[in-house]
C-alpha cells in the first residue's frame, strides 16, 4: 500500500457532493483524513496558502475535489473562481512536496456538444464550456507546478456521477430527471433524448480515487464506465422506478445530437477486482434516498454501503 494509517490525507472540497463521499471512503479505509470546505478556508485568497501550509509535509497526500458546481461554471466569474482556488493549490505543490496530488477533472474537456464515440485518454481535449476550460486549466496548472518539484501527480477526468444527496439538479441528467419526475410526474428530454452519455455511482468514484491515493500510480485516468446510456433510456430506468405514474415529454432540440463513448480499458485495468454499481441499481439507492421520495434520506435506511452492486 503506497500510503499508510500514518500518512495524511489533505482532501480539498472535503465538503461537496463527491468530497463527502471520498472523505467517507477513506476513512472507511482507516486513513486519517483533514478536510477542508469552503466555509472552512475560502482558497480564493491568497491568505489561505498560508494556512494550508502547516497542513502539508512530505508524507501528505493531497486530494484535490473543490470546484464551482457545473450548472453554476459556465461563465467568467465561475471561471475566474475556479482559477483562483487551483492557483493556490498550485503555489501550495510549487512550494512544499508532497507524497502525491490527486486532481479530479471531467471528461468535458473533451468538449461537451461533440460526437466521439470511442474516446480514450489519449483523445485531444477540446472544452467548449467556461467549466471544462476551467478544469483542463487546472490540469494544467497542478501538473506543473507538481511535477517541477518531483511529486507524482494523478489526473482523474470523471464522467457525470450522482447517487443520494446529489445536488446537480439543474443540470441535464439523473438528478434533474428524478427531481421533476417525483414532483411534477414529467420528465423532459431535449428532443428525442438519442444522445449518449456515461455515468458513475459517487460512491464508485470515491472508491477509486481512494485507490490512487492507496497505489503509485501516476498519469491522467478517464473515471467511466464505458457503457455509454441515452437520456431516453435514463429516463426511462427513472420512469419505472416511481410510485406514481411519470410522463416523458420532448422539448426542441437546439443543438446537433452528439454522442460520447469511452474506451475504459486503461481505469478498468487500474482498478481491476473493484466492485461497479450498475447505473440501474445506482438509481434504484438514488431515488429511494430522496426526500421526495421518503422525507429524508436516513428515513429510508440508504446510504454508503447499502449495496446493490454489479461487476463492470
Amino acid at each position: 500500500m503506497f500510503i499508510t494509517s500514518r500518512a495524511p490525507l489533505l482532501l480539498l472540497g472535503s465538503t461537496g457532493f463527491l468530497g463527502k463521499a471520498i472523505r467517507a471512503e477513506l476513512e472507511q479505509g482507516g486513513h486519517p483524513v483533514f478536510g477542508i470546505g469552503s466555509s472552512t478556508l475560502d482558497l480564493r485568497r491568497p491568505e489561505s496558502l498560508e494556512a494550508l501550509k502547516p497542513l502539508v509535509t512530505s508524507e501528505t497526500v493531497v486530494i484535490m475535489a473543490a470546484a464551482v458546481m457545473r450548472e453554476r461554471a459556465d461563465s467568467i466569474d465561475a471561471f475566474e473562481t475556479h482559477i483562483a482556488i487551483i492557483a493556490r493549490v498550485a503555489k501550495l505543490l510549487s512550494q512544499v512536496t508532497v507524497r502525491k496530488c490527486l486532481y479530479v477533472s471531467t471528461t468535458s474537456v473533451y468538449g461537451d456538444h461533440l460526437t466521439n464515440e470511442a474516446i480514450t485518454e489519449e483523445t485531444p481535449p477540446t472544452p467548449n464550456t467556461q467549466y471544462a476550460m476551467a478544469k483542463l486549466s487546472g490540469e494544467l496548472l497542478i501538473r506543473q507546478a507538481a511535477e517541477d518539484v518531483g511529486t507524482p501527480t494523478v489526473i482523474l477526468r470523471s464522467c457525470r456521477f450522482y447517487g443520494p444527496g446529489d445536488p446537480h439538479v439543474g443540470a441535464y441528467g439523473p438528478a434533474r430527471f428524478i427531481k421533476s419526475a417525483l414532483e411534477h410526474q414529467t420528465i423532459e428530454l431535449v428532443g428525442d433524448g438519442e444522445e449518449r452519455r456515461d455515468y458513475l455511482f459517487v460512491d464508485d468514484v470515491a472508491r477509486i480515487v481512494r485507490r490512487f491515493a492507496e497505489n503509485a500510480q501516476t498519469g491522467v485516468y478517464n473515471v467511466v464506465s464505458g457503457q455509454g446510456c441515452s437520456f431516453a433510456a435514463l429516463a426511462g430506468m427513472i420512469q419505472r422506478l416511481m410510485p406514481e405514474p411519470v410522463r416523458v415529454l420532448s422539448r426542441a432540440r437546439v443543438r446537433p445530437v452528439s454522442h460520447q463513448d469511452f474506451v475504459p480499458e486503461k481505469i478498468l485495468a487500474a482498478c481491476s477486482g473493484m466492485a461497479w454499481t450498475s447505473l440501474e441499481d445506482g438509481l434504484t439507492l438514488t431515488v429511494a434516498a430522496s426526500p421526495a421520495r421518503c422525507g429524508t434520506p436516513s428515513a429510508c435506511g440508504l446510504g454508503r454501503g447499502s449495496g446493490a452492486e454489479a461487476r463492470a
